[in-house]
């Protein structure tokens, strides 16, 4: 039960950023940032389905751990990495990545996009922690994710990982295709100066 409050207080953690940043944008600016479920693109459509099975994919995972439902084994936990020091550990990486949520949120401002826009342009964000990751969002899902695998060292948790890694390498992909032809060799110079994920690069 311990666990599961965790779990739970992570999710309400990234919910509330997520509402409350969907609920500034629309007031300021009249835009639903969450453009993936109205874009026409095939993959995007494609994308956005997934999107919707991996949340209610944890959902599940949940409400199925609350009750004690194990389906398929998926819930069987590890023998190791159990115990209050991971569940601290993996509470403490959760908070992190929540944390680096919020600061890519911030400093978005009004060009905070959940999918590619391409009916209102928005300016390219270099600065501040977009200066150590072109991708600080998807950086903090991956520890809030991690966090969860460490409270919950469950099968479906490892397996609820890497289908989200693979949901997000094919949807960064996408975004890098979409601002390189937007912003062309500033977002080209960007690239050669920030890494993916994390970390400057070496200048030449």
């Amino acid at each position: 039960m311990f666990e599961t409050a965790l779990i739970v207080l992570l999710f309400l953690g990234y919910l509330a950023l997520w509402v409350r940043k969907r609920r500034i944008m629309k007031q300021t600016t009249g835009i639903d940032p969450e453009v993936m479920r109205s874009d026409t693109d095939p993959l995007q459509r494609y994308m956005y389905g997934w999107s919707r099975i991996l949340t209610i994919g944890m959902i599940l995972i949940i409400v199925f751990q609350w009750l004690k439902i194990d389906l398929w084994g998926l819930l069987t936990p590890f023998p190791i990495l159990h115990g209050p020091l991971y569940d601290g550990i993996g509470f403490t990486v959760g908070i992190l990545g929540l944390v680096i949520c919020f600061l890519a949120q911030q400093t978005m401002g009004l060009a905070w996009r959940v999918g590619i826009d391409t009916t209102h342009s928005t300016p390219l964000i270099k600065s501040g922690i977009y200066g150590y990751s072109r991708n600080p969002t998807y950086l903090g899902l991956f520890l809030l994710l991690f966090g969860v695998m460490l409270i919950w060292p469950l099968w479906g948790t490892v397996l609820y990982f890497v289908l989200f890694l693979v949901f997000i390498e094919v949807q960064v992909r996408c975004e890098e295709s979409f601002l390189r032809k937007q912003h062309g060799k500033d977002y080209t110079d960007y690239t050669a100066r920030v890494r993916r994920y994390i970390g400057r690069k070496s200048s030449l």
